[in-house]
């Protein structure tokens, strides 16, 4: 079976509609738009992998994000959570640059300027059906054992059948990254021609390709009304034209007759293209979520780790953004949101840190929220937290017996404010007496309840450690 036609068999109507409607795409745009879109995307899966070295790395990629024909089983019930779709999207963007590069935006480019779809959607399409690509792909590979000379051979099978689906697809991935299918980043043309009156051959020298021109402008766009030069996200052009106008002069004397023609119009075309890149971005919030440029939640707190390539993956071990992608400002503020739990830090890191604080070195921190502590919502107590952090402190308070912190307990499990408030007090106390059952002297720990007075703490139940 060809990859598009696998592709297909998974795309149900079913979750095509549900993709739609989650997507904010009307249906009938999504099943027409697929036409042109699929076989773009498999046309530059076929480019990347039709080298057994490109092959090559196409089955790391597969390996090392987990990707396959389980991914494909309930497409219904990820387009059915806000959170699932939006980490697909995310992850399609992800696969789009490592299969176009740079080049990316110039597909959208060519897509929706030979379908008539916004760009918007457009862009939103390729993400969607990006990952529906590679999944089965990956199955493919797996379930028939192939290697990298076996996955080449399986795609440049399907070579010649893909490229002639879109026009000028394959232009478009063989030829320079800088360029849009069918129109070069810079052009200066200049044509003069003069003709006698009467000469037929004159007329075909410049009527030709003129007719080559029309023709190419049809498979460039069906519209035929187009002659800007699109490149990758966003594209000014600046067209100058000087046309002389032809001029004719008739001179009549008794005995005959002179007709002077001045030559069809010179026409020099100057285009001027510039090229501003997009870029995705991810912010952490107030509640310790990772959220998309869009404002979609990526990850919740608690669902998300830093794994040793410096990927930031989900628990099960998904990809969510790639270490490339990972800003070191956004790094750094997600390793202190997971703390040690998240980032492989010992127990000894943490009461090095931790006894900084305590004698108030310079640069040292004051306060320390932990990145991992749970309590039991009926009883209160401690169901779960992080011990390389918790242990540490427990360390540098007992090495350092002037020191002392206040833990601070933000929550909004209460049914009011004062309820809040009481909660609150209750689950510091719990912390306190759990680092003096550690060792640490009980007049080295205050507890101190916030309640909800901070919304962004308190939601996340957040808990401090305050240096005294």
């Amino acid at each position: 079976m060809s990859l598009l036609d696998g592709v297909k068999e998974t795309l149900t109507n079913a979750v095509l509609d549900k993709a739609a409607s989650a997507l904010g795409i009307e249906s009938t745009l999504v099943k027409t738009g697929m036409k042109m879109f699929l076989p773009a995307i498999i046309g530059g899966v076929i480019n990347k992998g039709g080298s057994e070295s490109g092959a090559g790395a196409l089955l790391d990629l597969f390996k090392k994000d987990g990707y396959g024909d389980n991914n494909l089983g309930d497409l219904v019930g990820v387009f059915g959570s806000p959170e699932k779709t939006s980490g697909l999207l995310d992850q399609g963007g992800n696969l789009l640059s490592t299969i176009f590069g740079n080049k990316t935006s110039g597909l959208v480019d060519m897509l929706v300027n030979l379908t008539g779809m916004k760009k918007g959607i457009g862009t939103t399409l390729l993400k969607f059906l990006a990952p529906m690509v590679i999944n089965k792909l990956a199955g493919h590979a797996s379930s028939n054992n192939l290697d990298a000379n076996g996955l080449s051979s399986y795609l440049n099978g399907q070579k010649s059948g893909i490229m002639s689906m879109v026009p000028g697809l394959s232009s478009f991935l063989g030829g320079n990254a800088t360029k849009s299918v069918g129109a070069t980043a810079s052009r200066n043309t200049t044509s003069t021609h003069t003709s006698n009156e009467g000469g037929g051959g004159g007329w075909m020298k410049w009527l030709l390709p003129l007719l080559g021109i029309a023709a190419l402008g049809y498979f460039i766009s069906q519209k035929g009304c187009s002659n800007t030069v699109k490149e990758e996200a966003k594209v000014t052009t600046n067209v100058v034209k000087k046309t002389t106008a032809p001029t004719t002069t008739k001179k009549v004397a008794t005995t005959n007759t002179t007709t002077t023609k001045a030559a069809p119009a010179t026409t020099t075309t100057t285009t001027t293209t510039t090229t501003t890149a997009t870029t995705t971005t991810y912010s952490l919030n107030a509640n310790g979520d990772i959220v998309s440029g869009s404002g979609s939640v990526l990850g919740k707190k608690g669902s998300y780790k830093i794994d040793a390539k410096g990927n930031l993956v989900s628990n099960d071990g998904r990809i969510l953004i790639t270490a490339a992608n990972l800003s070191g400002n956004l790094l750094s503020k997600i390793k202190a949101a997971l703390g040690a739990a998240g980032t492989g830090v010992s127990q000894q890191q943490m009461t090095t840190m931790f006894t900084n604080m305590l004698v108030k070195k310079a640069g040292a921190k004051t306060s320390y929220g932990l990145s991992k502590i749970e309590f039991n919502k009926e009883n209160h107590k401690i169901s779960n937290f992080s011990k390389a952090e918790v242990m540490g402190l427990a360390a540098a308070l007992k090495a350092n017996a002037k020191g002392k912190i206040e833990v601070r307990v933000h929550t909004n499990d209460g049914k009011n404010a004062k309820d809040n408030n009481s909660l609150s007090e209750t689950r510091a106390k719990v912390i306190r007496d759990m680092l003096v059952t550690l060792g640490v002297s009980k007049g080295q720990i205050s507890a101190k309840g916030m309640g909800n007075a901070d919304a962004g703490k308190a939601s996340a139940g957040k808990v401090e450690i305050s240096i005294k």
